[in-house]
């Protein structure tokens, strides 16, 4: 009777460090979104793919710094 107390007590506590370690996890900031990429230069402007990652659906336009 001893010994399967024992199992069913470490069996409990193993439960509880999983599901712990399993909401922690959870918990961490996960890195934004990109919605903004430059694929290629032109005339020394840049090519920016834009997606809203709801659709796949890509747009591109030329950014051009002064």
């Amino acid at each position: 009777m001893k010994h399967l107390v024992i199992i069913i007590f470490g069996t409990v506590l193993l439960s509880i460090i999983i599901n712990s370690a399993a909401n922690w996890l959870e918990g961490m900031p996960s890195p934004p979104e990109q919605k903004f990429k430059v694929v290629d230069n032109y005339n020394g402007c840049d090519l920016v793919r834009w997606s809203d990652h709801g659709i796949a659906e890509y747009k591109y336009f030329l950014y051009c710094p002064k």
